[in-house]
């Protein structure tokens, strides 16, 4: 397990749901030097959970 740094400033992709598909906002790296994915899981079964980061080609979030 790592430490987060408390002088970077977290930001909430998806917000704690259960639920199919869901899709998350695009973030923004330009001019990061490093980013941690915190991942909240709210399931009330069993079911396997599928997490899959994407990396868009242009700022919009376009051309995954």
């Amino acid at each position: 397990m790592c430490n987060i740094p408390e002088k970077d400033k977290p930001i909430e992709a998806i917000t704690p749901q259960a639920g199919g598909a869901i899709t998350g906002a695009y973030v923004s790296l330009r001019d990061a030097e490093a980013c941690y994915v915190l991942v909240h899981i709210n399931q009330e079964n069993a079911a396997t959970v599928t997490i899959t980061l994407e990396q868009a080609t242009d700022v919009e979030g376009g051309g995954q």
